[in-house]
């Protein structure tokens, strides 16, 4: 594995896991109304 290839992998990981977090977020919030 190249360094570049894991940054992409990293990168990528870190997106999904913040586009979830996100959508636990909504999630909860809708829950509470």
């Amino acid at each position: 594995m190249t360094s570049q290839e894991l940054f992409l992998t990293i990168y990528s990981l870190a997106a999904i896991s913040t586009s979830l977090f996100l959508v636990a977020l909504l999630v909860i919030d809708k829950k509470r109304r």
